[in-house]
Parts: structure tokens; C-alpha cells; sequence
């Protein structure tokens, strides 16, 4: 996408800022802090920068140019970002960080280092876990083991016609859970007594 072109400027006037030199206007490569570890550089962005003091001036189209152009970047997290993120959510390891998120031992270490990077949707899990720490605790109790899935979610078709057709299912959720998750002998499992 290329910098659109102000229709006016300040070329030739006079700079307020030393009243020494005089406006130009020009094309810069803008660097953009969107945080501290992670600048943004937005190339072409037209200015009226004082050709004595460097007092620059951007006018309304270059500014939104640049918002378009730093929310069209994707959005890695960088090194110092997962150390921040890490040591918010209470985690002193790197290796336990990977554990809790499912990761090789080693992974969340090289993406700290900057050995590697995690991909955009990474990314966005871990910022949301930040943004959420309960649902990061969720995630590191592994608070859904030990629940039965039948029990606490809400009935599919399939199940309660299951147990429509297979009362002693309905006595014993687990084997419906069985029949339904598994590749078993299901004449097995719906025949047997309980």
C-alpha cells in the first residue's frame, strides 16, 4: 500500500518551533512504538519536517495512514513480551510454561531467547490467557480431568436418544460415554448388565 499524498502542506513556511528554518515536505520511513520490543516501521509517510531544528509535522492523512498500516501488522509476541506475560500469570520456569501450555520442554525457552518464534495464533492464546489469568489457572489445574463430560454438558440428540433406546445407559453415563467416544464392540457395551 503506498502513502497517500496530503493535498497540502506547510513547504516554505516558516517553522514556529526555532524560527530558523523552514518546513519541507518529504517522504520519511516512520517508525512506530507500539511497545517497547516491538517497533513498527511504516515506510513513505509524507511529513513537513523543519529543514533547521528536524521539528516534524504529520499531517491528518499520514496519521491515519500509520494506524492502518500498524493494525494491519500481524501480532507475534516478542521475547520480552513472553518473559512479562510468564512472570504476570506467577510462573518462575520457562519449562513449566511449556508444560502448562501443552508445548515441548524447550519451546516456550527459544521463543523467550528468540531462537524461535510462536506463529500468530499462539500468539493470540497466550495473550488471552493474560488477559484472563482464571482462565490461565483453569488451564494449569487442568480443571476438566476428572469431570464426566455427559454429565455437565448439556444433551445432544444422539445421547438422549441413546439413552432412550439403552436404558441401562442412562444408569451409567460412563458406558455411555464409552459407546459414544470409542471404537468399541458397542453390542458389548449396551448389553452388559450393570
Amino acid at each position: 500500500m503506498n502513502a497517500p499524498k496530503p493535498t497540502k502542506s506547510l513547504a516554505g513556511t516558516a517553522c514556529r518551533e526555532c524560527g530558523e528554518g523552514h518546513f519541507e515536505f518529504i517522504q520519511i520511513d516512520h517508525i512506530e512504538k507500539i511497545s517497547n520490543d516491538n517497533p513498527v516501521t511504516v515506510p513513505g509517510v509524507w511529513v513537513n519536517r523543519c529543514d533547521h531544528c528536524g521539528e516534524t509535522v504529520f499531517p491528518a492523512i499520514s496519521v491515519k495512514y500509520i494506524q492502518s498500516s500498524v493494525a494491519d501488522q500481524p501480532e507475534p509476541l516478542t521475547g520480552q513480551e513472553l518473559e512479562r506475560i510468564r512472570e504476570e500469570l506467577g510462573v518462575d520456569r520457562q519449562d513449566e510454561m511449556s508444560e502448562i501450555l501443552g508445548l515441548g520442554t524447550k519451546t516456550y525457552h527459544k521463543w523467550e531467547s528468540g531462537a524461535q518464534f510462536p506463529t500468530l495464533s499462539i500468539s493470540y492464546y497466550i495473550r488471552m490467557l493474560a488477559e484472563f489469568p482464571e482462565a490461565f489457572e483453569w488451564l494449569r489445574a487442568r480443571s476438566w480431568r476428572g469431570r464426566n463430560r455427559l454429565k455437565t454438558a448439556e444433551k445432544s440428540p444422539l445421547v438422549i436418544g441413546a439413552e432412550l433406546m439403552f436404558p441401562v445407559l442412562a444408569a451409567n453415563p460412563g458406558r455411555l460415554n464409552t459407546v459414544m467416544t470409542s471404537r468399541i464392540n458397542y453390542a458389548g457395551v449396551l448389553f452388559a448388565k450393570v
